[in-house]
């Protein structure tokens, strides 16, 4: 089907924005009833000129008066969410709301403590600085002994 089939230039509104293929998005639309209100997402929309049209339909609903629609986007490309009616209707009558939806995926930091050497080095570490502390000790009670026994 031609996509320009959809939009009759005379009586028909739009809006548009660049969309990514797998955005997801709810639509929600709602419309006076009985005013024979025509509900349209077109693909592949080159500016938004008039008449709004795009290369391809994606969405077509025919008289709406409401819907509630999550819907993933096929196609990378500029859309257009048209309106259109055989009766001449305002802005007033119909109201859309599209929402873009996404996941995060929550995480957390763990901190853990981990000894870097196994406990056998943190033997080995103690007897090492107690033996620097004793071969200073006895290093300054040699010296101070030598000390005192040439002063006599």
């Amino acid at each position: 089907m031609d996509a320009s089939c959809c939009v009759a230039p005379a009586n028909s509104m739009a809006k548009g924005a660049e969309l990514t293929a797998g955005d997801s998005l709810n639509i929600q639309v709602n419309a006076t009833l009985g005013k024979n209100i025509n509900f349209y997402v077109n693909s592949g929309v080159s500016g938004f000129v008039y008449p709004y049209s795009g290369s391809a339909i994606e969405l077509s609903y025919p008289n709406v008066t409401t819907i509630n629609r999550d819907w993933i986007v096929p196609v990378s490309s500029q859309y257009s969410f048209v309106f259109n009616s055989s009766n001449l209707f305002s802005y007033k009558d119909v109201s859309i709301q599209v929402t873009k939806q996404w996941s995060e995926t929550a995480y957390r930091d763990v901190t853990q403590n981990v000894q870097l050497l196994p406990s056998e080095f943190a033997y080995i570490g103690v007897v090492l600085v107690l033996g620097g502390i004793g071969i200073t000790v006895f290093g300054i009670v040699k010296k101070e002994v030598l000390k005192t026994s040439s002063s006599f």
